[in-house]
């Protein structure tokens, strides 16, 4: 399976523990294959993701995949263009 473009994704986790605040946060990739997008606990066929769209919030960018199940966010620090344009070009073609 080949890669056609990846996006670096974050996960923050806050809890309180002894009464202070604790913020875990986890890095895992977007990966965009010819058939499918890949996250870290989900699969999205090609076939039922309409659009990629994202907007920066202050430092980071949200990615947004329109699917036919809805819309799912993803949390980047990285500007994710690149990664829209590839997907763009695959489904235009």
């Amino acid at each position: 399976m080949s890669k056609l473009a990846t996006q670096t994704y974050v996960m923050i986790e806050r809890k309180i523990e002894k009464n202070q605040q604790l913020i875990k946060q986890d890095e895992y990739t977007l990966t965009l294959h010819h058939h499918c997008i890949e996250s870290a606990n989900q699969k999205f066929l090609i076939n039922n993701v309409y659009d990629i769209t994202y907007r920066k919030v202050n430092i980071t960018y949200f990615l947004y995949l329109h699917t036919n199940k809805g819309v799912t966010a993803f949390q980047t620090i990285e500007d994710p263009a690149s990664f829209v344009q590839s997907f763009k070009k695959l489904k235009h073609n």
